[in-house]
């Protein structure tokens, strides 16, 4: 039996949290010891913790204030490895792993284009300082995880790490109960009874909703319901009635359960800039949901096999978006899509991260 730590902020309904509670429960099935560890514990995710795991709180405020408590929790219950997320945590994790003076193992996983995330914050220091000291951080990790290709290769080349250290491993983003959640009843007065085009994701640039609002307004009688809150949801609104379909666009913010929606949706439109990988392009085809996606880096175009699984078009071009959705639409629903959404199961996932652990174990 391993000891394994997971390390978040908090229960928040975020996709490190869930794929961490996901890898947990697994782990817990394989017979290890799993333990996660936040700076607080809140958050709609709390409720779903799996039976069996600890919850061990720092009391820390922020991410950049934890790694004292992180080295006195290692020193205290003494883990055999610590998977940690993204780059701040990454650090953390290291840093606390060499204050410690115990010899775990870490296992940093970046969840998305390191270069991207540099670009959209530069103006943060927390951010500024990332390049002279996250290099350093994942060389000391025992082993580095990319939840893409594509977030792999932006990594090598951003901080000059070896390719060869990273190993890629998709998310396991289809929840095992998630048939089970798509036949609980819509949310009410969602979608106004009518067949509709759905969208999720936070209401930020870095999803371009604005392209698929133009997108939507170059078709007739195509209703979109996008699903997430943001701080552009003003904007949003106001360019839909710009548009002239504000009558056709439901903003309905957060939803707790959206599989319900996505399986009786038309079709998952996502028009990202860029992403990680794209959870929701993975639940869309395990629920049999056609996919319309843009070829951003650099997800969507692994999880759709270069276009095999649904149509891929080019980032910001609303009337290929367009022409694609309206294709889609139009053609029959592929068979092999609910096939390809199985390939990011926890059953399929669970073991690539076990042969990870089993490696650095060996290496103890």
């Amino acid at each position: 039996m391993t000891s394994v730590a997971f390390y978040f902020s908090n229960f928040a309904s975020g996709g490190v949290q869930r794929q961490s509670m996901s890898l947990g429960k697994a782990l817990l099935q394989y017979g290890h010891d799993v333990t996660f560890v936040v700076h607080k514990a809140v958050g709609p995710h709390l409720e779903h913790v799996p039976a069996g795991a600890r919850i061990h709180e720092l009391g820390s405020k922020s991410t950049g204030r934890s790694i004292l408590p992180m080295a006195q929790y290692i020193r205290q219950h003494k883990p055999a490895v610590l998977v940690a997320n993204m780059p701040h945590s990454n650090i953390v994790a290291v840093a606390a792993k060499i204050l410690s003076g115990f010899q775990l193992k870490v296992m940093a996983v970046e969840h998305n284009h390191f270069s991207r995330q540099l670009t959209d914050h530069k103006k943060k220091l927390s951010f500024r300082i990332l390049p002279y000291i996250y290099p350093l951080a994942l060389k000391l990790a025992d082993a580095v995880v990319a939840v893409s290709a594509g977030v792999a290769d932006d990594l090598a080349k951003a901080i000059k790490i070896d390719r060869a250290r990273i190993t890629v491993i998709h998310n396991p983003a289809v929840p095992d109960d998630i048939q089970a959640l798509a036949s609980e009843p819509l949310p009410v007065d969602v979608t106004g009874g009518r067949p509709y085009v759905l969208a999720i994701g936070r209401l930020v640039p870095q999803k371009d909703f604005s392209t698929l609002l133009r997108a939507i307004s170059l078709t007739k009688d195509v209703n979109l319901l996008i699903l997430g809150d943001g701080p552009l949801r003003q904007q949003l609104q106001s360019e839909a009635m710009s548009l002239g379909i504000a009558d056709r666009v439901k903003l309905a913010g957060f939803v707790a359960n959206p599989y319900p929606l996505i399986a009786n949706a038309e079709l998952l439109a996502l028009s990202s800039i860029y992403e990680g990988f794209g959870n929701v392009i993975a639940e869309a085809l395990a629920l049999g949901t056609p996919v319309v996606s843009t070829d951003c880096e650099s997800g969507p175009a692994e999880i759709l096999a270069g276009g095999r699984y649904g149509s891929l078009v080019p980032v910001a071009d609303d009337q290929a978006l367009a022409k694609a959705i309206l294709a889609t639409l139009e053609a029959e629903v592929p068979q092999d899509l609910q096939r390809r959404g199985q390939d990011f199961t926890i059953d399929r996932i669970a073991p690539l991260y076990m042969a990870i652990l089993e490696r650095m174990a060996a290496r103890r």
